[in-house]
This record gives C-alpha cells, structure tokens and sequence, in this order.
C-alpha cells in the first residue's frame, strides 16, 4: 500500500518512532495527545491521534487540531484536523480523525454523539469558511451504526445527517448485526465481538474509487494476532478530486 494519507489512532511513541520513520518514506504529520490518558498515571506517555500526508503530495495549509467538549463537560477529547493542499491540482481537503468513547450503554453513546456534533461544527466552519470544498472524516467510533440492545444509534447517524458538508461512508454500512461486515474482530474469553465500528466519510464532492476489504484469513483466535497486531483491521479508500461548482459572483 503506498497511501498519500494516513490516520493511525492510538498512536504512541510518535516523536522517537513514527514521525522520522515516516519521514523517511516521505511524510510530514501532526500528532495530538490524549488528555488523561492511563498511561500518565503510571509515568509513561500518553497515546493519541496522528496525520500524515506525502511531501510531495499535499502541503498543510492549516492545523485546526483541537479538543472537544464531552458529557463531562471537560474539553479533553482530541481531534486531529488538517487542510491540505494537493500540489497537482490546487484542491484543497480537510481530513479530520477522532477516537470516540468505548462501551455499549445509552451514556456512553450520549458522550459519542456529542463529541461528534462538536467535530461536524469545526469541520463545518472549516467548509463554509472557503478553506477547503471537500472534507474526509475517519476513526475510531467504538459503536456501530445501528441501534443495539443496550442503546440507541447516535454518533453515526449524526455524521449521515451533516448537512454542512453533506458526508457519506466509503464503505456500505451494515443495518444489522447479521450482516456480517466487521472492522474488529476479537474473542475476551468465552466472548466473541464481530462489529463495524470504524469508519470513512467523505463528501460528496470526494468520488470513491475503491476501497480495502477485511481478511479473509482470521484465525480462529481472532485479532490481534501474528498476521494483524491489532483488534482493528486497516480501512482504506481511494478518492478522485469531482469539479467543484462555482459559486455565483
């Protein structure tokens, strides 16, 4: 895979490892800290997000990486946000990747939905501000698009019902959880959990090429495991630049 764009969540070990690493390939990247994270507590580093874009492929025009507001109403939730320019042609792209609470329950679903309806407005101020007409939005969402026994759906159908700027899933969200399609796949015991819980927006100016499948090799351990490392699957998407249309004078 060679990726003009990539997000990693639960990044560590950034500045020591992965940002020369990565330089070396080619990439430039930001990285934002989790707040509070576990590992602070116990004198170690905190994880968090990071973007990376080819050198020779985007430039950054803009860090509008911040921290949203959850339900306990401490702004410690990070974001990773980026405008990029593709050197090519000029267009420019917000790419924004967040990791969202974990659990299944109406309070944890509640947290969710709030922090992405604080992400929707940046990403909408950054769209109706004129920096960039096309926008990309990933991560981890630790809750799948359908409403399940222990809570209502609410972070998904938020970020489909964006209407500044419209964004849609470059990959085909399951209804159900017989469908079948998974981004994490793992065993806790006698527990087996097989969800879609990651995602790629996009907006409807980004026409998607193509996108990653999942594995079919899984062992029956499930992940992570020798072949993945982790409980998630890589997800990735090809995109082409649409005409954007011109505005009226």
């Amino acid at each position: 895979f060679d990726p003009d764009v990539v997000g990693l969540i639960e990044l560590d070990h950034f500045h020591d490892f992965f940002e020369p690493a990565l330089h070396k390939a080619g990439y430039e990247g930001i990285f934002i800290p989790k707040l509070g994270a576990p590992g602070l507590y116990y004198g170690y580093y905190s994880d968090g997000l990071g973007l990376f874009w080819k050198k020779d492929v985007f430039s950054m025009k803009q860090n509008a990486s911040k921290y949203l507001v959850d339900s306990s109403g401490r702004t410690n939730r990070p974001a990773a946000i980026v405008t990029l320019e593709h050197l090519a042609t000029s267009a420019c792209v917000t790419v924004g990747t967040v990791h969202l609470k974990a659990k299944e329950g109406k309070p944890q679903e509640d947290d969710r939905s709030l922090v992405i309806q604080n992400l929707l407005q940046c990403l909408g101020e950054l769209h109706e501000g004129g920096s960039a007409p096309h926008t990309i939005l990933m991560g981890d969402f630790n809750t799948d698009p359908f409403d399940v026994p222990k809570h209502t759906a609410q972070a998904v159908p938020a970020v489909l019902a964006s209407r500044h700027p419209p964004l849609t899933s470059a990959y085909p969200l399951p209804l159900s959880a017989e469908d079948g399609a998974w981004t994490t796949w793992k065993k806790r015991g006698d527990n087996e959990s097989k969800h879609v819980i990651d995602y790629i927006f996009h907006s409807s100016m980004l026409q998607c090429m193509g996108t990653l499948q999942p594995p079919e090799d899984v062992t029956p351990e499930r992940l992570p495991s020798l072949e993945y490392p982790s409980d998630h699957i890589s997800m990735m998407a090809a995109f082409n630049f649409a005409a954007v249309p011109a505005t009226s004078p």
